[in-house]
């Protein structure tokens, strides 16, 4: 059987985030939108993009660890408040290191990533110590994060394509560790609509941080032309056309529901949360330059379409057909390949594409919601 972290429990004892837990977020407000800015002037080589999706899956299960040990303690004491703070300090010492993560604060960068993952070990043990019908008999994930942890340390110490090698084996690691099984544990298991909220808040977070205030940038140095106007309200309306889509589902379709593919719902919201970084970084390039080719966009093209993906994988593993979420992937797509091959063919400015994926995400969002929910709103 599957053990202690990631099953799930769905009960009327609705459990709330915590204001310890809200508190916790506001650090990784800093991460992401260091993270944003970072990739936004850097995204010109192949280095990059790894570089980008390596830190931003750190951010995600930095953020995922101790958003389950909290789930699984649903209650506060002194040591559990200097702990989670303890690790909102290294995820601090990360966002300033994050520019020089692969250079020169390497050691201190993923050193704070280490140091975070045995303060949640440590929390974890305590969850056992004081919760003993939750331990299991065999501490296969505890052993496993441990040994992420260590390797995390260890990148920090690594040069050139060992360091690579070495982050990705703490990656996988990490991963892979709460997937795996141990002989007579007994599945203990998280509370899903608290999880599903804190992923929602987790999202509007991303949402705010990503594309808004890299969009906002530009405007607050000064610099303000009509192109860039239209250039932000697109990427606010893709924005808005995503909370149109996510958050009616998991309120009206997702709470009180078990993930028959649990693991794969929770990593797609980490894909989700970086096609919006892909996204913002795609913006600023626009906003830069607002009469660069079309091609140009393509960035910000592909963060729109792992956002599209992602969403159908997340409804496709709680409620939806596979075969459902495969047609609206698909019905998406063919529409903004239409957009793009008709905006190339008429040699149109980079901003009017922006716009017109925009228009085109809030039309098909419109028509997917009707088909769900009809014409009322459902979030009440």
């Amino acid at each position: 059987m599957k053990n202690l972290i990631f099953a799930q429990r769905t009960d009327e004892s609705a459990y709330k985030s915590s204001w310890l837990e809200l508190f916790f977020d506001l650090v990784f407000v800093a991460m992401v939108a260091q993270l944003t800015y970072h990739f936004s002037y850097n995204h010109y080589t192949f280095v990059d993009f790894v570089q980008l999706g390596l830190v931003g899956y750190m951010i995600f299960l930095a953020w995922m660890g101790t958003t389950a040990n909290r789930n699984l303690r649903q209650e506060e004491d002194l040591i559990d408040i200097i702990g989670v703070q303890c690790q909102m300090a290294l995820i601090l010492v990360m966002s300033l290191t994050l520019p020089q993560a692969f250079a020169e604060y390497k050691w201190l960068f993923f050193g704070a990533m280490g140091l975070n993952g045995f303060v949640g070990l440590f929390l974890m043990k305590r969850l056992y110590r004081m919760n003993p019908k939750q331990k299991p008999n065999t501490l296969n994930i505890w052993w496993g994060l441990f040994a992420a942890s260590f390797l995390w340390g260890l990148t920090g110490f690594m040069e050139g394509v060992y360091l690579y090698i070495v982050a990705l084996m703490a990656l996988l690691t990490h991963i892979a560790a709460p997937m795996t099984t141990g002989k007579g544990n007994v599945m203990t298991m998280l509370d899903m609509d608290h999880l599903l909220e804190r992923l929602g808040l987790f999202l509007l977070l991303v949402m705010g941080e990503a594309v808004l205030v890299v969009a906002l940038i530009n405007s607050a140095a000064g610099e303000f032309t009509i192109e860039q106007f239209i250039i932000v309200m697109s990427g606010f309306m893709l924005m808005v056309a995503l909370w149109w889509w996510y958050f009616p589902y998991i309120h009206n379709h997702a709470q009180g529901k078990r993930a028959p593919w649990f693991q794969l719902m929770l990593h797609a919201h980490g894909f989700l949360y970086g096609s919006l970084i892909l996204i913002a970084g795609g913006l600023k390039d626009l906003l830069n330059n607002p009469y660069q080719p079309l091609t140009s966009a393509w960035i910000y093209i592909t963060g729109v379409i792992i956002m599209v993906v992602t969403f159908n994988i997340i409804r496709g593993t709680l409620t939806h057909h596979p075969w459902d979420s495969l047609k609206s992937i698909f019905g998406f797509t063919f529409g903004l390949c239409g957009i793009v091959l008709t905006g190339v063919g008429l040699d149109l400015s980079v901003y009017y594409l922006v716009s017109a994926v925009s228009a085109w995400m809030l039309f098909y969002v419109a028509i997917d919601y009707r088909r769900h929910f009809g014409s009322s709103c459902v979030i009440h």
